[in-house]
């Protein structure tokens, strides 16, 4: 067996001498041994690689030799042998580089391998070609079979190898004289596919559970069979469901659902073993009793969905103390500590309530989950006594789980060691001089002490008492309550409650030394308590901005570095700068250093909003920062004059090939306007850049008419006609028309050069090769006066070059193959329509109604069919997504980034978790399953969760209107929202 553990090595180093670049091969049986080698990265080749006259070179024994260290992992070890001095073959100097003798040497001196030379052992044979006995004893040995020689019994004797390897299955190259690179490629194939030695595996198997060849190669050469992925799920905690694959999954493409029934569960994160084999999904919350489907995704696998029944968490263990340790000040109380565990081994102390009993009497006792202990009061009785023993038992009453000890009573406990872990502060900043941006009580010496048993002290006025504590330098740190009447306190840091001491609010650059003394024991700890300086900005560099405008706001792109050479982001810093002014034509801007959470970035930004109308022209701008460390820096920043419409930039969304008689909506929404900084006007242009007039002219009014006295005035409404917001183009007659778009002034003072222009194009029904259908919604069975839920019909020409052809009502008729009255097509309004009474399947609630549609074509009419489906479903969340980019639903609280699901709010905003989801649920959009627009409400939601926040001394829990606690500026967190539909949505919440 030491020879099989040698040889299974063997292909670790095969592996080592082959090539990285490998192509893919699908397994087939036309894959040749030699290509099987080299996919399996056995055969390396020469430098041109695994070529046809690599393969057809004779391999000579001392190659085979290279081979065979290359298996057993020794390559390395022998061309690194110091050959000097050593015993080596009388032919070394055949080989023609150092290494190689270095080779010769270690063979050498390790004959274990087999290679122990010709002619009594004096040389090696170097150039001498491989012949089949040579190449099958080193196969053998990599099966795990040895050699006979006159010291020691093996498996078979060299004479006879050749009938050993055939009884083994090895034979393919036994015939031959000679053995080229190919032959060796045969019998290595031909070896892999036999069983080792003593063992129901093949080499190629052994190998692949070494990890020495990949399975997906194996798998590739066919060499193993194809392995299917599959998997089990199972519960593995009171939150924790795990998937085990049979093989390594790529774990970034893995996704997983839970289900209770058809109730989404919220998933709290998704941990991978090293192996990348087991996935454990954690939940929000703690399963109950039932059945939680867990679906896959992401990934190839035949089986998706994995039913996992899980029972109710219960008590399956409870541990108790060792001692009884007497009360500090009462001697007729006593404590031990306990620990409780569910079925899945996970501790539930704290919340889990048991029975407490106590051989002693007059006792009473109770259990404390928050700090683990048991308390045993005797009064009214005998004081507790040194090395006194009491039984204990604790019993989880609904489990019928319960543990007993009799308990030895020892001194009361008191602190004997204490260490100082670390500063800590729940945003990682760094304490420096004057405060910054974070004072110095928002900075924590995390302390950790144990009594003289070993056990934990978090009681904080029991260290109070025990603990001596000294500043060497309270000018520069101090701590809360001062050194002599210290304030520890108890602090929720990463999930865990742990014994803090408060900085004071005293911060002056320098090191102060913190120390802590054990009163029973002497022993120390300390901590030295470092400030540094207060960072200040003192460089700045600018550059100008790409367009300043007289009334807006723009930002100065800008680097800055404080006066240890670091750049510098944080607006609180920057501000510190001593003066900031930006003035222009006599107006003063609000200059102002602003922090986009949402980005991540920190704008300098000149307001000049307010300026009057006589400051609100081009001019010369001058920026000017005088910094802390007393430098001046200055930036002249070219003001341009007021932006305003000068240009139509183009159309969007417009159809511009008409059927004669259709007609197409030219909307404010469908033009883009420019100012004359080539920016778009996006906001209404009444409000943005004046009043102005959108002019739509139509060059060939014969063939295209533009109707609504052909103006549009602001983006808002029609000239003339309030209440609309559209000009209409109607296609008269066959041909083409140049339609121009341009600007006027409010008072209709043309402004040249504005002009858009695009041709319509008119045909006729002989132009249209063919009619389509256009995909329709359902249709909501309803009140027929309310009508908010019909189908349109939409019937689209094409002609014979592809295009798209809008063609008018006129040219088809529409008949529903439907003998219920109930269902309707409207001409009017070119829609289908659904009313109370219409007949619907009792178990779907749904009808599929088939729609005829009869095009009057120019050879005749042309029948397109398709259906239109009517459902009684009450409207409900379909899709649900954030409102536009920009959208405020209360004072500091908008959409920031709608493709992002990112918003942001005022710190002073969130009250309680309850007032944010009101929030959130403002600016959801929805759509029902018809298509149409849905107002969402409180009760559409299901759930919102929040988590993810990013600093640990911030809480904010879900709605039940708990209130938040120190959320700042910059904080982020995540917000699940779920429908009752089961529609989910993450969003990013930023403080700013």
């Amino acid at each position: 067996m030491r020879n099989l553990k040698k040889f299974l090595a063997i292909v670790v180093a095969i592996a080592v001498m082959m090539t990285a670049m490998v192509p893919a091969f699908a397994a087939e049986t036309t894959m040749t041994d030699a290509k099987k080698a080299e996919t399996l990265k056995v055969l390396r080749g020469g430098n041109d690689g695994v070529t046809d006259a690599y393969l057809a070179t004779e391999s000579s024994r001392f190659q085979s030799a290279m081979v065979l260290l290359r298996l057993v992992g020794k390559y390395d070890a022998a061309e690194a042998f110091d050959a000097t001095g050593k015993e080596t073959f009388k032919d070394q100097n055949l080989v023609g580089w150092e290494k190689g003798k270095n080779i010769l040497a270690y063979l050498k001196a390790h004959p274990e391998f087999g290679f122990t030379g010709i002619k009594g052992g004096t040389e090696f044979g170097v150039n001498q070609i491989l012949v089949p006995q040579q190449a099958y004893k080193i196969l053998l040995q990599a099966l795990g079979y040895t050699q006979t020689t006159a010291t020691v019994k093996g498996d078979y004797e060299y004479s006879k190898i050749l009938e050993f390897a055939a009884e083994k299955g090895l034979t393919k190259i036994a015939d031959l004289t000679k053995v080229t690179n190919n032959d060796l490629a045969v019998a290595i194939v031909e070896t892999l596919a036999v069983k080792v030695k003593g063992t129901e595996k093949t080499l190629v198997e052994k190998l692949v559970e070494e990890k020495v060849i990949a399975q997906a190669d194996a798998e590739t050469t066919g060499l193993i069979k194809v392995t299917a992925l599959s998997a089990t799920a199972a519960p593995t905690g009171a939150k924790k469901l795990t998937v085990t694959f049979n093989q390594a999954v790529d774990s970034t493409k893995a996704t997983f659902d839970v289900k209770k029934g058809t109730i989404a569960v919220t998933k709290k994160e998704t941990t991978w073993d090293s192996a990348k084999k087991a996935a454990t999904i954690e939940l929000n919350s703690k399963m109950t009793a039932g059945d939680y489907t867990v679906t896959v995704g992401g990934i190839e696998i035949a089986t998706k969905e994995y039913k996992v029944t899980v029972k109710d968490e219960t008590v399956t263990k409870i541990t108790l103390g060792t001692t009884l340790v007497m009360d500090r000040s009462n001697a007729k109380k006593a404590t031990t500590g306990y620990k409780v565990y569910n079925q899945y081994d996970e501790e539930i102390t704290n919340g889990t309530a048991l029975t407490i009993s106590a051989g002693k009497a007059q006792t009473s006792a109770t259990a404390n989950g928050s700090n683990a202990t048991i308390t045993l009061d005797n009064t009214g009785g005998a004081d507790f006594a040194k090395d006194e023993k009491v039984a204990v038992t604790a019993i989880h009453v609904s489990s019928g789980t319960n543990a007993s000890a009799v308990l030895t009573v020892v001194d009361k406990a008191s602190v004997a060691e204490i260490a100082i872990e670390k500063l800590w502060n729940a945003d990682g900043k760094t304490l420096t001089a004057g405060g910054g941006a974070e004072p110095s009580t928002n900075f924590f010496l995390v302390v950790t002490a144990k009594d003289q048993y070993g056990n934990e002290v978090t009681s904080t006025g029991a260290i109070e008492a025990d603990v001596i504590v000294t500043v060497s330098d309270s000018s520069k740190v101090d701590v809360k309550g001062g050194a002599g009447n210290p304030d520890f306190e108890t602090k929720k840091i990463d999930d865990k409650d742990r014994t803090v001491l408060a900085l004071a609010d005293t911060q002056a650059e320098g090191t102060s030394t913190v120390r802590m003394i054990a009163k029973s024991t002497a022993k120390m700890a300390s901590f030295d308590v470092v400030v540094k300086a207060a960072v200040k900005a003192d460089s700045f560099t600018f550059t100008a901005p790409d367009v300043a405008v007289a009334g807006e706001k723009f930002n100065i792109p800008f680097s800055a570095v404080d006066q240890f050479g670091a750049a510098l982001t944080d607006e609180t810093a920057l501000d510190l700068v001593s003066t900031k002014t930006f003035t222009f034509n006599g107006y003063s801007a609000t200059v102002d250093f602003k922090r986009d959470h949402v980005k991540g970035v920190t704008n300098l930004e000149i307001d000049t909003t307010t300026a009057n109308s006589t400051q609100k022209k081009e001019g010369t701008g001058t920026l000017t920062i005088v910094t802390q460390t007393g430098k001046i820096y200055t930036l002249t920043v070219a003001v341009k004059d007021p932006a305003k419409c000068v240009a139509i930039g183009g159309i969007k969304d417009l159809t511009t090939t008409l059927a004669k008689g259709a007609t197409v909506d030219v909307t404010t929404s469908k033009i883009i306007v420019k100012d004359q900084y080539g920016r778009d006007i996006t906001a209404p242009l009444g409000t943005a850049a004046g009043v102005y007039r959108i002019i739509v002219e139509s060059s060939a009014t014969d063939k295209v008419y533009a109707q609504a006295n052909d103006t549009i005035r602001t983006m808002a409404r029609i000239d003339g006609q309030a209440g609309t917001d559209k000009v209409v183009l109607e296609a008269k007659a066959k041909g083409t028309s140049t339609v121009t778009i341009k600007l006027q002034k409010g008072d209709g003072t043309a402004i040249d050069n504005t002009e858009y222009t695009f041709t319509v194009t008119v045909v006729e029904k002989a132009d249209v090769a063919s009619y389509e259908l256009a995909a329709m919604a359902k249709a909501y069975v309803q009140d027929p006066l309310v009508n908010d839920h019909g189908v349109e019909i939409v019937v689209n020409g094409v002609k014979a070059d592809g295009t798209k052809v809008a063609v008018p009502s006129s040219y088809y008729s529409v008949q529903l193959a439907t003998t219920d009255t109930n269902v309707q097509y409207k001409s009017a309004a070119n829609r289908v329509y659904a009313y109370y009474g219409a007949s619907v399947d009792s178990t779907s609630k749904e009808a599929t109604i088939p729609v005829v549609v009869t095009v009057f074509g120019a050879n005749g009419p042309v029948v397109v069919t398709g259906s239109v489906v009517i459902s009684t479903k009450v409207p409900e969340i379909a899709d649900f997504y954030l409102a536009d980019t920009d959208t405020t639903v209360a004072s500091g609280f908008k959409v920031t980034d709608k493709a992002a699901k990112a918003v942001s709010i005022a710190a002073g905003d969130i009250t309680n978790a309850a007032t944010l989801s009101t929030k959130i649920i403002a600016v959801l959009r929805a759509k029902d399953q018809y298509g149409a627009d849905y107002t969402v409400t409180a009760s559409d939601i299901a759930a919102s969760v929040t988590s993810n926040i990013s600093t640990s001394d911030r809480t904010i829990s879900g709605v039940d209107g708990s209130s938040t606690t120190n959320l700042q500026a910059g904080d982020t967190f995540s917000m699940t929202v779920i429908t009752k539909t089961n529609k989910v949505l993450v969003i990013k919440v930023v403080v700013v």
